[in-house]
């Protein structure tokens, strides 16, 4: 990748949601450039919070908690 991918992109990369090709581009990408990875894990870390917000406490299994 030649170029930063895009907000689009790097929350798709993120949330494992890109194709194999695509993945392993933004991963190489991110592995040299610091300010990608920042927003990767910042989108990770949004992603974990709207997760735990979204699902009630009461449908999630003891085994997970």
């Amino acid at each position: 990748m030649s170029r930063h991918p895009g907000q689009e992109c790097l929350a798709l990369y993120a949330g494992g949601e890109l194709g194999l090709i695509e993945r392993l581009s933004v991963a190489l990408h991110a592995r040299r450039c610091e300010r990608c990875r920042a927003e990767v894990a910042a989108f990770r870390a949004s992603s974990g919070v709207v997760r735990q917000r979204a699902i009630p406490r009461h449908w999630v299994s003891a085994s997970y908690v």
